[in-house]
């Protein structure tokens, strides 16, 4: 701790201690000393995390259903008849990557809960006046379905912009009736986001930017709005991804960053070890080829910089277990899509805090100053990281 001081007084301006280049000399120093063996990714496609104080572990291998993606994560404790366990969505492709809904089960083990889908990218349980099931986006077929316990499979919503529509689905409160909530989804190729009644019918929301991906509701006000959207972007158009803020009634569109590649399905933070920040996971950028392992999952603080938070992962979703249905309390899930080269398996990795193999007082401090630091707003001079 001792040693953490004296190099914070070395960078300077010490009147002023979360804000500017100072606290971006002190992040640089303090983290080379405490995680320079784990900022340089190894030889093999294993997920590093940036800070010593997390552990990176394997915790499931999609080997036994060939090329089917790990896209995007949904934990539940067993809802509207399903049973508790990872719900595992596969993506935006139009073929055997991206055509079933698997569940990982406490014990590790995986079934097959739907196939025959021609993409799927974003799963809720219904609930309120969304009635019963599970509702999935199906975006290459323009719609949103419901899925019951029973098996039965119907289509929920229609009517979505082609040739890509409803890819990320959230709950948040009603503009015309804060109190009540309502179901809002991407629209993909429109760019817009849209409000999904109970009935199926839809109303437009906000008009973002074509490629909107995702949409988390920004419940604790940490970006200055009440939504953060997420757009994505091809190889054809690199270093063009965004984020943006969107506001209650969806008026107001601001770009909290630009700049990005292949943003995907972005997270609040929990709270507790992991912090109430967003977390943005990214594949990587394509352009001019795909690369393995060049992508990540960043903090998102709220002036707009992203903090390295896993390396060496092209990742796509995150969901945090914090009750421990899947046997451990207080974890990460994350997915990384491109684990290894030349068409190996996609994966899913489990992380969490294990203060004591991070190597003492310092580590402690490196590891309490990085996620604090977010979340009291890194200054703009703090150097943005390309996704």
């Amino acid at each position: 701790m001792i040693t953490a001081f004296w190099i914070w007084m070395a960078c300077g301006d010490t009147h002023s201690p979360v804000r500017g280049s100072s606290k971006s000399k002190f992040l640089s120093v303090l983290i080379s000393l405490c995680c320079i063996s784990q900022l340089s990714p190894p030889a093999s496609a294993v997920p590093v995390a940036t800070n010593p104080a997390f552990h990176v572990e394997p915790f499931a291998d999609l080997a036994s259903f060939g090329r089917l993606l790990a896209f995007g994560l949904h934990i539940s404790s067993g809802e509207n008849g399903f049973p508790a366990g990872l719900y595992v969505t596969s993506g935006p492709l139009a073929d055997d990557r991206s055509d079933r809904l698997i569940r990982i089960n406490p014990a590790g083990s995986m079934n097959l809960v739907l196939n025959g889908l021609v993409s799927n990218e974003s799963l809720v349980f219904a609930r309120g006046g969304y009635g019963d099931g599970m509702l999935i986006t199906e975006p290459r077929n323009g719609r949103i379905l419901r899925l019951l316990a029973d098996g039965s499979l119907t289509p929920f919503s229609t009517g979505f912009t082609p040739p890509f529509g409803p890819a990320v689905l959230t709950y948040g409160p009603d503009p015309e009736n804060p109190a009540n909530e309502v179901l809002y989804a991407t629209d993909f190729s429109s760019g817009n986001v849209r409000i999904v009644r109970p009935d199926g019918s839809t109303d437009n929301f906000a008009s973002v930017s074509a490629r909107a991906k995702s949409v988390v509701t920004d419940l604790t006000s940490i970006y200055g709005g009440a939504f953060v959207v997420g757009q994505f972007n091809f190889r054809a158009n690199p270093d063009t991804g965004a984020i943006f803020t969107v506001s209650a009634d969806g008026e107001a569109v601001n770009t909290l960053v630009g700049g990005l590649n292949d943003v995907q399905l972005i997270a609040a933070g929990p709270g507790g070890v992991f912090g109430e920040n967003f977390f943005v996971p990214s594949e990587g950028r394509d352009f001019p080829d795909p690369v393995i392992g060049d992508g990540s999952v960043s903090i998102l603080s709220p002036d707009g910089t992203l903090v390295p938070f896993l390396t060496n992962i092209d990742a796509t979703s995150i969901a945090f277990d914090i009750a421990g249905v899947l046997g451990v309390p207080n974890a990460m899930y994350v997915t990384d899509i491109f684990a290894e080269p030349d068409g190996a398996f996609s994966k899913i990795y489990r992380v969490t805090f294990v203060p004591e193999q991070g190597g003492g007082a310092l580590t402690m401090f490196a590891a309490m100053f990085t996620l604090l630091g977010c979340r009291l707003c890194f200054g703009p001079n703090s150097g943005k990281q390309r996704l």
